[in-house]
Order: structure tokens, then C-alpha cells, then sequence
């Protein structure tokens, strides 16, 4: 089992591995849930700009993190914009004057701000929580709440097709809360079937992004586990592997509406020559697993 699934000891169920090796520790949870908490009330207070609200996604947010390797995505809904040409032209000021901003931070709270990158749609940092000791990384991303300002996900998604791409790439952050939502409604075995499917793309270095594995899973659950919600994991890892193996294309199998994805569906999934390695790695764990 071990050549699909690095660490896994013989004879460990799947079950026991996620819990010994992949659930991130209960007091590493805490420190970054205070840390990430303390960097959310230093965003709200944002001088020259009216806040709506700040919301916690990425890992962290979902539950869905792996070991010590948590994200967190903050996304901060901005009032006084109607549109998303609105957003998108007053981004870069945004971005910027958050990056200013989050060297103002309360010295007592955080000893160290990084800004590791930067562009048109979000700004990343590091930061040092004293009363945790800890290092957390962030995703700050400028938002709009589209979905209340057309009443529903079907009235955005409407208004969308009329968008060019440019600006439809815009959107997919401003789901955020319709995307927690869904996860967190998943049985605990859903976000652990997402926690080995990360890992497993980790570790064997696959270019498959974690948004794609949420959608994969999210699928397969739906589709070919009855929704079930305790299944057996490695019938559901199975299933996940399977799928990836008989799958030519994910953009033609999957519907581009599912789990609200907004972007352009060939910039969230693999190419054709990414997935060929994907379904021989695929194939091995399958016959590793037995």
C-alpha cells in the first residue's frame, strides 16, 4: 500500500492513517484558528473603506486541512461597489492599501509581516502570532457580495454569461460562503476522502490542485457513493482513483456549474498531458491498495 500512499504503516486501515498522520492536531487547530481570528478584527477596522463582513475559507475555514499545512483564503467583501467592473478597477488601489495596512499591525499582537506576493487578485503574507508562537500564512482577497446583490447563485451565474473571461475570473472568489457552506454540510468522511486525495497528489508530486480535489471528491461522493455517510475509505479513495483513471478529460465529464465553480474550467483541472500521469500513478495506488 505504501508505494501509493507514502507513511501508511502494513496493515493500517486508511481510516487509522488519515487519523495518526493527516488530521491536523487539536492545539494546532487552536493557535491557527487565534492567530488567523486576531488577523479578521485587524481587517474589519480598515481605514477609508466600508467592510462588510471578512470571511475565513481556504484549509482552515473548510476543515478540510492536512497535517501542520494549513491555508487560510480571507476574503473581505467590500460595500459601495455594484458591479464587478467596479471591483475589478478599483482592485490594484485595494490591494494595495491592504498591503499598507497590514504593516500597521498592533506590534503587541503580531512581531512580523511578510509580503511574499502579490497580484491582480489577492495579496499573500506571513505573519508571526506572539500569543501563539505561530507562523501563519494568508490569502487576502477583495470581493464582492454578488450573490446578495442579485438575489441568488442562478441570477450571478446568469449575469456571467454575458461577462468575458477576464472578468468572470473574478467571480469565483465571491462564492466563498456558498463553497463552505457545502463542505461543511459533508459528512467528517467527505473532508477526510479530500484530506487523503491532497495528500496523495502531494506526495507524489501531481499537478492537481486542492480546489480540484474538493470538486473531485464532492462528485464522487455524490455520484458513486450514494451519499452515503459513512462509507468505507478505501472503497471511497477507490472510487476517487477510478474516476480519475477512466476520466479522459474532467471538463467534459463534470458539469462546469458543479460546486459553483466560476473559472475557466481548463485552468482548474489538468491538462491532457498532466492527466496521463495522473491515471498511471492512479493505476499503481489502485494495485497497491489491492
Amino acid at each position: 500500500m505504501a508505494t501509493g500512499v507514502p507513511g501508511i504503516r502494513v496493515g493500517e486501515t486508511l481510516e487509522s492513517f488519515i487519523d495518526r498522520q493527516l488530521r491536523a492536531p487539536e492545539a494546532y487547530r487552536e493557535r491557527m484558528s487565534q492567530a488567523v481570528e486576531s488577523i479578521v478584527r485587524h481587517l474589519q477596522h480598515m481605514p477609508n473603506y466600508s467592510i462588510k463582513e471578512v470571511v475565513k475559507s481556504g484549509s482552515l475555514g473548510k476543515g478540510t486541512t492536512v497535517g501542520n499545512n494549513a491555508d487560510a483564503d480571507l476574503v473581505i467583501f467590500f460595500n459601495g461597489y455594484q458591479t464587478m467592473e467596479e471591483l475589478i478597477a478599483a482592485k490594484p488601489k485595494i490591494i494595495s492599501d491592504i498591503s499598507t495596512y497590514m504593516n500597521r499591525f498592533d506590534r503587541s499582537v503580531f512581531s512580523a509581516c511578510i509580503k511574499l506576493r502579490e497580484n491582480g487578485y489577492l495579496g499573500q503574507y506571513k505573519l508571526k502570532h506572539i500569543a501563539t508562537n505561530t507562523f501563519v500564512e494568508v490569502d487576502i482577497l477583495p470581493a464582492l457580495d454578488v450573490v446578495a446583490l442579485r438575489g441568488s447563485v442562478e441570477g450571478v451565474i446568469e449575469e456571467m454569461r454575458y461577462k468575458p473571461q477576464i472578468v468572470r475570473g473574478h467571480y469565483s472568489v465571491c462564492f466563498c460562503k456558498e463553497q463552505l457552506r457545502l463542505i461543511r454540510a459533508k459528512p467528517a468522511k467527505v473532508k477526510d476522502l479530500i484530506r487523503l486525495m491532497k495528500y496523495w497528489k502531494n506526495s507524489n508530486s501531481l499537478p492537481i490542485r486542492s480546489y480540484c480535489c474538493e470538486v473531485v471528491c464532492l462528485y464522487v461522493h455524490d455520484k458513486f457513493l450514494g451519499q452515503q455517510t459513512n462509507f468505507n475509505m478505501k472503497e471511497g479513495f477507490n472510487r476517487v482513483l477510478r474516476f480519475l483513471i477512466e476520466t479522459q478529460t474532467l471538463h467534459t465529464v463534470i458539469d462546469p456549474m458543479y460546486y459553483y465553480n466560476t473559472r475557466d474550467w481548463f485552468s482548474v483541472f489538468p491538462t491532457l498531458q498532466e492527466a496521463a500521469r495522473i491515471r498511471q500513478v492512479a493505476k499503481q495506488t489502485v494495485a497497491a491498495l489491492g
